[in-house]
């Protein structure tokens, strides 16, 4: 199921010629219409989707013609915002994206006519778009998983952390926290070097160990977890790592 959003806008003023192949250019009077389309239904943190951005003028012809158009994802009462730019492919502008970060976020598409600089706001979220933290379902158990900070660097430390809980669910909708488990954590990092760390119970039923991260690329988080003299379960997540700062 793909989630639809339109939003239409008046764009005023000249078009210079177009760089892209049999481009759509609307009269300086046209209203345009932009619908954006993600991938998945639910957003879920460490799982790449697809961003797809389609603008049509009032005739419904496609408008292409467009010298930049990004998808912007901020998270909610914070200022900064994380950019995509989407590339032109047929007549829509695509692009992927990855959270690292469970909560809301502001949406918004911006886009830049050829020729100008102004930058307009093609679309804008009216609510908050919510991001599920990614999670694996293991026996009788779902296991959650999330780093602190969310963007992870070479170089640089993170908080590993675990939410382990019943599978299923109380009458309320509930699922109670497994606490007091035997826990270790295991990493191995891009460059193939694994590590062990003991977790600590940073509250009941969520286990947490800190990590630095030595080279940019792909590392992987497991836990390795039971209860004494029960049978032992494990959970795998994996993480980008940046060269940025």
């Amino acid at each position: 199921m793909r989630i639809r959003h339109w939003l239409a806008l008046a764009l005023i003023g000249p078009l210079a010629s177009a760089c892209t192949a049999n481009p759509v250019f609307p009269d300086h009077d046209d209203e345009l219409v932009a619908e954006v389309t993600f991938s998945a239904e639910h957003l879920v943190t460490l799982t790449e989707f697809t961003v797809s951005v389609h603008v049509k003028d009032d005739h419904g012809e496609h408008v292409t013609a467009m010298a930049e158009i990004r998808a912007e994802f901020r998270y909610h009462d914070t200022e900064t915002w994380r950019a995509e730019t989407l590339t032109l492919e047929g007549e829509e502008f695509t692009g992927t994206y990855m959270f690292m970060t469970s909560g809301e976020y502001d949406f918004r598409v911006i886009g830049i006519r050829l020729g100008e600089v102004e930058e307009l706001v093609l679309y804008e979220a009216a609510e908050h778009m919510e991001v599920e933290r990614i999670h694996q379902e293991v026996g009788d158990f779902i296991v959650e998983f999330e780093t602190f900070p969310g963007h992870v660097h070479e170089g640089g430390e993170a908080a590993a952390r675990f939410w382990i809980m019943e599978a299923e669910a109380d009458d309320d909708g509930h699922h109670h926290m497994i606490e007091g488990l035997q826990a270790e954590i295991h990493v191995t990092d891009a460059t193939g070097v694994a590590m062990e760390h003991e977790p600590h119970e940073e509250e009941p039923g969520v286990y947490e160990a800190h990590h630095t991260f030595l080279e940019a690329g792909e590392a992987q988080f497991e836990i390795h977890f039971g209860e004494p003299g029960a049978a032992e379960f494990h959970a795998e997540f994996h993480v980008p790592v940046s060269h940025e700062h």
